[in-house]
């Protein structure tokens, strides 16, 4: 991993939510801090661990000391930052030399990825390209931040399709699970919930089974400073 790689003693995560990722690394030998603009989640990532040392910010200002950390990462989150390529900015400057910038999260731009959220809920697919920021575009930004031997590749591969009314029990499809649910009004989210009840209508008269794909790849940036 890149911790034991790089012998990472201080790390911070931005975005840490409810510090799921960050207890994961927890090791009496490494420090541990989390940031995140959200209250109530560092509250509860507090109640999961009193050992996090927790800030809450934005990704953009980061109230640190130069040169403090081994590891700087976020997962899943860089796609929230109201600046991004300010967060590069600022996470090169918090980094010591030689430590290891780590951005962990999905490129809806790449055409290897089918969830059949995007098929069947109006507007969610043209959000997420509107949220997220392409890979090759953010590999551009941490060079012109500074970072060297930036690189992309795969970290996991999400598989769990699911087959005719078995799309009901998925857990993600619920309004609150994911942003991309989260974001739609009311009105369209039920709108989804109706597409897949009628293309589930029409597989059963013609004796189908309809498949609900769920295949999405984790990747991850990698950037030295």
């Amino acid at each position: 991993s890149l911790v034991e790689n790089y012998h990472a003693k201080t790390i911070l995560e931005v975005g840490c939510g409810t510090g799921h990722w960050l207890t994961k690394l927890n090791n009496p030998d490494i420090t541990l801090y989390g940031a995140d603009l959200s209250y109530c989640m560092l509250n509860q990532a507090e109640s999961r661990a009193k050992h996090l040392h927790l800030v809450q910010t934005n990704a953009e200002i980061l109230p640190f000391a130069t040169n403090q950390f081994d590891l700087v990462y976020c997962v899943n989150a860089v796609h929230h930052f109201g600046d991004p390529r300010k967060f590069l900015t600022e996470a090169y400057s918090k980094l010591k030399p030689g430590g290891v910038l780590a951005i962990i999260g999905r490129d809806p731009y790449r055409n290897n990825d089918h969830w059949y959220v995007y098929e069947y809920f109006d507007h969610v697919y043209k959000n997420d390209l509107a949220r997220f920021i392409p890979w090759k575009l953010l590999t551009e930004w941490m060079d012109t931040s500074g970072f060297q031997k930036t690189r992309v590749f795969p970290v996991g591969r999400i598989v769990a399709t699911k087959i005719g009314t078995d799309v009901f029990e998925d857990p993600y499809l619920q309004k609150n699970a994911t942003s991309q649910l989260i974001l739609l009004s009311n009105a369209d989210y039920l709108g989804g919930i109706k597409n897949i009840r009628v293309a589930l209508e029409e597989a059963e008269v013609q004796g189908q089974d309809l498949v609900f794909p769920v295949e999405l790849t984790l990747e991850l940036i990698f950037g030295l400073k």
